[in-house]
């Protein structure tokens, strides 16, 4: 009788233990598919940010570029006894320094983003090919 009582409570015990591992497996893989989606959400979001930080860059140059070009026609204007055409590329050159300040402010938030998202999380292998398993799973050895 008494080992018929230890063989119910190991049983028992067991049956406990492998519903527990059946489950904690489920979790388990849950979190590695929550994972992976946080993951890919913060490579698009990593993304956009190097995107619009180009976009800015670009942007700067361009307005330095036209800054140039007005600045070169004012000075010629002005040795051409045109003051009116000078006064006028003046004007634009005030607006566009304005412009390159706010322009210089986005471009270095977008920086600012963009190494706060790399340093979210370490650098991720690529996924290799016919590989079924997510990019942060395989990782994991």
């Amino acid at each position: 009788m008494r080992t018929l009582s230890f063989l119910m409570r190991g049983v028992i015990a067991d049956n406990a233990q492998a519903i527990h591992d059946a489950h904690a497996v489920t979790i388990l893989r849950q979190q590695i598919r929550d994972a992976a989606g946080a993951l890919a959400t913060a490579r698009r979001e990593l993304a956009v940010a190097m995107a619009y930080h180009a976009a800015e860059a670009r942007a700067l140059d361009a307005i330095g570029t036209r800054i140039d070009t007005l600045s070169d026609g004012a000075r010629r204007a002005l040795s051409d006894g045109r003051e009116d055409l000078g006064t006028e590329a003046a004007i634009h050159i005030a607006a566009l320094e304005d412009e390159r300040a706010d322009r210089r402010a986005a471009a270095e938030r977008f920086a600012a983003e963009v190494e706060r998202l790399k340093g979210l999380a370490p650098p991720w292998r690529r996924p290799s090919r016919g590989s079924r398993r997510p990019a942060c799973a395989r990782t994991w050895r």
